[in-house]
């Protein structure tokens, strides 16, 4: 059989005085213990027995402590073990996890071959019989070293040789400590207490010494608070003991997690991206030959330019990096002019005089372009790309042949319409066709042919745009009109400026490299030039516009991180019942349930850090791909979602924050709904 060894010295008794305990229910008062006074040595079993409701169960919650709304006083309470009625146990862990709770391993070992209980060590809780689980239930409560043991219903749902092998236990541990327990089984507990006390109604009414116990003098032990790395023990060993449990939480966390993250990381590059969209959207990263008079007639317009070559124009390519892309012009006057008396087949189609006597020639109006052989009303406008120059290209990649050509999104919708496809992606390898116009809404009759390898992202709300590589598109003109580009002087020049540039300090840079007149450059002021052309003002329907709402994408992230903290909180709900009893367990043995909770919440993010930072690049591409199919409508590519560790962290604390305020939620509606 078992022995219990334990040193004792210095304390003598406990003793309750004048204990009075009153229930107020809606129709009366009830009370449930009255004016009780008892006085334990601390040795011996002590058997309190009555009928069910007589105050059995709600004495001993009393004396152990976890009743303290009652009168009168305890005397020396502050070391005492108590062993449930129901099975306080963490069922997933061992039978050797559980022990060292709250003990090291060397008395675990010790405890359980006393118990003869070492063969079970490793087995996990849940698959014990009862009388197997009553008795880890024992050894743990022994390895606290209480003075006083306190049991509810030791034997319930024991048959009888365990309910029996369990008292011999209690008899032998009451050798050396105080044993009270509260039985229903009057013939076992006659045959194994030292002391009965029977009770009925809330009052004592019989108090018997069924055997002389010697007092012993004992010393108070108070159980220590557990440090940080039993904690952190505690929680590996319940996180491997729940596999499946643990690895659904981690997978809720992680889809958290990504939402917020996706959030984050979308706001700020999404607002960038957005910022530049719009910037191109409403041609703010225009820069065109601007008149110093701006407010002319229409007719007087051309003459208020100064003319700027195409050497000129060459020279701020080169200087100013910021530059993406160019467009040029040419008034019918400086047409006449640079043709000289070279022959070109669109020279002399029709010779008109003006207000002020003067003949000119009626010219092409470069670098406007027919975009639709059946409405010269379509105009679209060439630009064309610096060297070296990258856009935004959402589909397809960068053009680079003289045969080729990218379309901004306005441009690609335009086409796609024209050519019955019902996606702009269609378009690519295809050839468009756009034809010259000459004044007065003359169109030539051979259309120039490119291949479109891109379609951009951006658009501009006041023009169709196409993309050229840099001088194809004066090649062409050169050809047509049989002028060496060379001899090219231009009345307005616009440049393409990259959006996230200073556009300001580029102005600057330009109007030092050239010096006019009677003009210089400014940002484009398309409301001010009544010449261009202003009916896609309002022909840009929201769903083609090349920005993400930012706080549609924000609600979306929300969603997601709403809908998982739901089913986080769904998995959380089936196990109120079972969190109630650990966290008692936890608090009995001084383990801090929030230092729990973060440890948890920590090695689950950690984990899942580690997880951004291995597949991270993998992660933000699956991202994007189901923005892309959300916000398909946007015209979003690739760029809304990058790896971003400062964007991580955040997440990470963000999520931590987030799951443990609904622990502690949870934590408290376990603790009110079962007191």
């Amino acid at each position: 059989m078992f022995r219990y060894n334990q040193v004792r010295k210095e304390k003598q008794f406990m003793k309750i005085n004048n204990i009075t305990k009153i229930y107020h229910n809606k129709y009366n008062i009830i009370e449930a213990i009255s004016d009780i006074t008892l006085e334990f040595n601390l040795c011996g079993l002590i058997s309190i027995l009555g009928p069910s409701g007589s105050g059995k169960t709600t004495l001993l919650n009393i004396i152990s402590g976890k009743d303290k709304n009652y009168t009168g006083e305890i005397i020396d309470n502050n070391n005492i073990e108590i062993i449930e009625q129901e099975f306080m146990l963490f069922e997933s862990l061992s039978v050797f996890d559980n022990l060292t709770l709250v003990a090291s391993t060397n008395k675990v070992i010790h405890i359980l071959k006393e118990f003869q209980m070492l063969n079970y060590k490793d087995k996990i809780v849940k698959q014990l019989s009862n009388g197997q689980k009553k008795r880890v239930q024992i050894m743990r409560s022994l390895l606290v070293e209480p003075d006083i043991l306190l049991c509810d219903e030791p034997t319930a749902a024991l048959d009888y040789e365990n309910s029996q092998f369990v008292l011999e236990m209690l008899s032998v541990i009451s050798q050396k400590k105080c044993v009270i327990m509260v039985t229903h089984e009057v013939a076992l507990a006659e045959m194994y207490s030292t002391r009965i006390i029977k009770i009925d109604k809330g009052k004592i009414q019989e108090d018997k010494l069924v055997k002389e116990t010697t007092p012993l003098h004992t010393q108070l032990h108070s159980h220590s608070r557990k440090s940080f790395m039993e904690h952190v023990k505690f929680v590996l060993r319940n996180i491997k003991s729940r596999w499946m449990l643990s690895l659904l939480s981690l997978f809720v966390l992680f889809v958290s997690v990504i939402g917020v993250y996706a959030s984050l990381n979308m706001y700020s590059t999404v607002e960038e991206t957005s910022k530049n969209d719009l910037t191109n959207y409403y041609g703010k990263n225009i820069i065109a030959l601007t008149p110093h008079q701006k407010k002319v007639d229409s007719k007087d317009f051309w003459t208020h330019f100064d003319n700027i070559t195409y050497q000129d124009i060459n020279k701020i390519l080169s200087e100013i990096p910021e530059i993406q892309a160019y467009t040029c012009g040419i008034d019918r006057a400086n047409y006449a002019y640079i043709a000289g008396e070279k022959e070109s087949p669109y020279q002399k189609i029709f010779e008109e005089k003006n207000d002020d006597g003067l003949y000119y020639t009626w010219m092409p109006i470069v670098p406007y372009v027919i975009l639709n052989r059946q409405d010269s009303q379509d105009t679209g406008r060439v630009y064309q790309l610096k060297e070296g120059a990258n856009l935004n290209v959402s589909y397809g990649k960068q053009c680079q042949k003289k045969d080729e050509a990218m379309l901004s999104y306005q441009t690609a919708l335009y086409y796609a319409k024209i050519y019955g496809y019902d996606d702009v992606e269609k378009l690519l390898n295809q050839e468009i066709s756009f034809y010259q116009t000459i004044d007065n809404g003359i169109i030539i009759d051979s259309p120039y042919r490119l291949k479109v390898t891109g379609i951009l992202t951006e658009s501009n709300r006041y023009e169709y745009q196409i993309f050229t590589a840099n001088g194809v598109f004066d090649n062409l003109q050169s050809e047509v009109f049989n002028v060496p580009i060379e001899k090219w002087v231009y009345d307005y020049v616009d440049f393409m400026v990259d959006p996230q540039s200073s556009i300001g300090e580029v102005i600057e840079k330009i109007n030092t490299i050239y010096q006019g007149k009677q003009s210089n450059f400014d940002r484009k002021a398309y409301g001010e030039i009544s010449s261009f052309d202003l009916r896609l003002a309002g022909a840009v329907s929201p769903n083609t516009l090349p920005e993400i709402d930012v706080i549609s994408l924000v609600k979306v992230s929300l969603i997601v991180i709403i809908m998982t903290i739901v089913i986080y909180a769904i998995i959380e709900s089936f196990f109120l019942t079972r969190r109630k009893k650990e966290n008692d367990i936890l608090k009995r043995y001084q383990y801090n349930v929030i230092i729990v909770t973060c440890v948890k919440n920590f090695i689950f993010l950690l984990m899942i850090g580690l997880i951004f930072v291995i597949f991270g690049r993998y992660i933000c591409e699956a991202i994007n791909s189901i923005v892309n199919v959300i916000f398909r409508s946007y015209n979003t590519k690739n760029t809304i979602v990058i790896l971003d560790y400062m964007s991580l962290t955040a997440s990470l604390g963000i999520c931590f924050t987030l799951i443990f305020i609904e622990e502690v939620i949870f934590n408290g509606i376990s603790t009110r709904k079962h007191n």
